[in-house]
């Protein structure tokens, strides 16, 4: 019985953030400050307007904008290709 309870709670916990995470933007578009339902226009001027600002001859002091500029390019990388975001949004995994 103890043990149904807790697989119950469980389960109820995970129910409670699956449905918190399904109103939130996956993370490569909260990246890129973006929608789920974002269209490839929206994605390539979010993405130059992010890449001016942290790109690392813009930057020189700052250590971490090459790994920021890292980050977007990996972003757009996958959502403007029509066949890796359409394995993201299903999986939440690229190849």
């Amino acid at each position: 019985m103890r043990v149904y309870r807790l697989v119950e709670n469980s389960l109820k916990k995970f129910e409670k953030n699956l449905k918190k995470e399904k109103n939130e933007p996956p993370l490569l578009y909260k990246l890129l400050g973006l929608e789920k339902d974002a269209t490839l226009e929206e994605i390539k001027i979010a993405y130059k307007k992010l890449a001016k600002k942290y790109h690392p001859d813009l930057n020189k002091d700052s250590k971490g904008a090459l790994e920021i500029i890292k980050q977007i390019n990996e972003a757009y990388d996958v959502l403007s290709n029509e066949e890796k975001r359409r394995e993201y949004d299903l999986y939440g995994t690229y190849k």
